[in-house]
């Protein structure tokens, strides 16, 4: 059944992706000015050179009125040598307050920041690229530009690049340096960019191109032409030496342990658009803690990858399958399921885009084997390519390998994959899509171990419209991936629609519609939701929204609903009707006090769960952000079962000391899992990429458990060395 409804809908995309038009962006070009000698930054824009080159004006608003002048306005300018790309920025400040921003702590949060980014997409293809961003601080952000950047702009991605600031009289200034070799990129006649500015105070958010609200503005299919008016930058080889040294302390049930460790990694940045990115024996102790959560679903948790060696062109190999269908998670690589570290012996992986149409992927990684928690050593092997079919549609397929390496070799210990998607993207934004095939490989092949599914969006001024169907098979098996639950066929169909009133405190509200259903492949249904829903977004960042939901649900297996690990379950085939209803809110974003209160209230199995919490915090900026989280869960059944009480408290303190000293401690603590978690970190970033941090994590149970407790502390250096300065 699942391949028919794909087969059905890969027809419609195929046809729609051809015919689908883009915005008309012809009026906006722009041309970089050639420089003999480098330019000086102090953020002034006083240099000759400046005044010769012609600036990109006329910003229109995104937000709150998409279809006005920007009330601030913004003026861009671009010089470039043979080595770098200058960006030149001149910004009106004729409302009077201070600047909204959160903090001097890199890669800041840009809705709720002043800001001027950077869109650069050095290929032409409207897919992928770059984003560099300043605050008037001088705080930087840089991020890469994925599937056209209709989910905003991926932080993850680190660079070396330079900028200052200026305050003025009415007005702020920068002037960036962008290395050409930090970006990858093949030949083409020109650039697209697109220039975005938020000025908070008004609230406003515009730029250069315009950029549809209902459209994430760092999108790259709004961008113009940017040429260079004598000879363009030219992609060059760039290697960087990554090396690293640490000094591991750790004491849990196993003892007292002092481990000095070193490796390295090497960035090989081809001319031909490709990256080459070797590592030794990393190791990824720098990586924040996972926040913790209350989990009382019958499925595993997804928690994000954020390790900087997987990150660069990661989106190549993730973005196949679904959210909840990954055929690949590069977290299944030196990680288990809890998130504790598995030694990795080496990591090499080419990506990147040689030409217009392609994108392609290798990675290989091996990991060592940890004899006292009985884990084998594995290779993970992953091929990834992508054909460019029309617009912004693309056809992909995919390849992974995951094989046992332990002596003696175990041939018949594999998992392996292979996967065909089309993904429609069509150049106006307005569908988007997708249809995807995979089959897995196994020992003894079972039967049934493939999974297909197929999505359709459209995204109109007012309305969002969507299908999806999925199946995955019972014996549908990712090692190397991630899969919420197998053995179904699913229908999720949501439509939404916002009214933009002429008010000046609401800037959108309106209804919505979902159903989500999973049937056995009998028909039967296994999980029902239909929701009601109306949201409101106002105009000062914050937003309410209202929830009404109908649940129908059957067991596939025992199950203990009140989240305790008990005996005490449900039995295999009950079936289960509920409601519930669920709000939440959140405060305006600028204020210097921000949260959010949620609750949920109904029926859960035979009895009630009410579910309350708030996220909270007050900044002292730009130097101090105190945060708090609690989320508080009390499920009650019938006196046949248990009933069950659980907290979930989170502090955060983030101090930024200089715009390169920062300073980040978590406490956690987690009531169902009877533990209180710790993380401290200081991060000193003494050159670009380059840094020492100092960590301390410590895993403290609750009265309720025995457990001893484990602490870590990490003394960690790195250099990002490229000759470069």
């Amino acid at each position: 059944m699942g391949k028919i409804y794909s087969c059905l809908l890969i027809c419609f995309l195929l046809i729609f992706g051809i015919q689908a038009k883009g915005l008309d962006t012809t009026s906006y070009v722009m041309y970089a000015h050639h420089v003999q000698k480098p330019i000086h930054l102090d953020g002034k824009l006083d240099e000759v050179e400046w005044s010769m080159a012609k600036p990109a004006e006329g910003f229109t608003q995104n937000f709150p009125i998409d279809t006005v002048a920007a009330k601030s306005k913004t003026r861009i300018k671009i010089l470039y040598d043979d080595d770098n790309v200058y960006i030149g920025v001149w910004c009106e400040d004729a409302h009077p307050g201070k600047f909204v921003v959160q903090s001097f702590k890199r890669d800041f949060e840009n809705k709720v920041n002043d800001m001027i980014a950077v869109a650069i997409n050095p290929s032409a293809d409207r897919l992928n690229g770059y984003n560099f961003s300043v605050s008037p601080m001088n705080v930087q952000r840089e991020g890469t530009i994925e599937e056209g950047g209709l989910q905003g702009v991926t932080t993850a991605w680190d660079t070396k690049w330079h900028s200052e600031t200026f305050h003025g009289d009415g007005f702020w200034s920068a002037e960036m340096r962008i290395p050409v070799r930090s970006m990858r990129f093949d030949s083409t006649s020109f650039w697209r960019v697109n220039f975005a500015r938020n000025d908070l105070k008004i609230p406003e958010a515009s730029a250069w191109v315009p950029v549809p609200r209902q459209i994430n503005i760092s999108s790259l299919s709004n961008t113009g032409k940017l040429y260079f008016d004598d000879h363009m930058p030219k992609p060059r080889n760039n290697i960087v030496l990554l090396p690293f040294v640490t000094w591991n302390y750790s004491q849990d049930k196993d003892g007292i342990k002092n481990k000095p460790n070193a490796g390295v990694g090497l960035k090989y940045g081809m001319k031909n658009g490709l990256t080459l990115d070797l590592t030794y024996n990393p190791d990824f102790s720098q990586v924040e803690v996972d926040r913790q959560v209350t989990n009382l679903t019958r499925f595993n948790i997804f928690y994000p990858e954020q390790r900087n060696f997987f990150i660069e062109n990661g989106d190549l190999f993730a973005r196949f399958g679904f959210s909840r269908i990954r055929p690949f998670f590069s977290r299944r690589i030196g990680l288990d399921d809890k998130g504790n570290a598995i030694p990795i012996l080496y990591g090499a992986r080419l990506s990147g885009k040689p030409n217009e149409d392609w994108r392609i992927g290798v990675l290989s990684a091996q990991t060592m084997p940890v004899e006292e928690r009985k884990l084998l050593a594995q290779n993970y092997f992953v091929a990834a390519a992508q054909r460019r079919v029309t617009g912004r549609s693309n056809i992909a397929f995919l390849t992974v390998n995951r094989q046992s390496y332990d002596k003696p070799y175990n041939l018949n210990d594999y998992n392996r994959l292979l996967g065909l998607d089309y993904n429609l993207s069509s150049l106006d934004n307005r569908w988007q899509g997708k249809v995807f095939i995979h089959q897995t490989l196994q020992p003894k092949q079972p039967k049934d171990a493939w999974a297909t599914a197929a999505w359709i969006n459209y995204t109109g001024r007012n309305w969002t419209i969507a299908y999806n169907h999925e199946y995955v098979g019972e014996n549908y098996k990712v090692d190397a991936g991630y899969l919420y639950r197998k053995n179904y066929l699913r229908f999720e169909n949501w439509a939404y629609y916002a009214f933009y009133p002429k008010s000046k405190k609401i800037f959108s509200h309106g209804p919505g519609v979902y159903m989500d259903w999973y049937v056995d492949k009998q028909g039967q249904t296994m999980d029902l939701t239909y929701r009601l829903q109306y949201k409101v977004n106002w105009r000062n960042t914050g937003n309410f929204v209202v929830q009404a939901n109908q649940n129908e649900l059957v067991l596939k297996q025992d199950f203990d609903a009140s989240g305790k690990f008990s005996e005490l379950k449900y039995k295999k085939g009950e079936r289960f009707y509920f409601k519930n209803l669920y709000a939440q809110y959140v405060s305006d974003g600028r204020k210097l006090l921000r949260y959010t209160v949620t609750g949920d209230y109904g029926g859960y199995f035979s009895g009630t769960k009410f579910t309350g919490g708030f996220d909270l915090s007050y900044r002292f900026p730009p130097y101090l952000v105190l945060s708090v989280n609690y989320e508080r869960n009390e499920i009650r059944l019938p006196q046949a079962y248990n009933s069950g009480y659980y907290d979930l408290l989170g502090t955060k303190i983030e101090l930024t000391m200089t715009r390169n000293l920062f300073w980040t401690t978590y406490v956690q603590y987690n009531s169902q899992m009877a533990n209180v978690n710790v993380n401290s970190r200081i991060q000193w970033r003494y050159s670009p990429v380059s840094d020492i941090f100092l960590v301390f994590t410590s895993n403290h149970a609750t009265a309720e458990q025995k457990n001893k407790p484990t602490q870590y502390v990490v003394l960690k250096w790195t250099y990002w060395f490229d000759g470069l300065h």
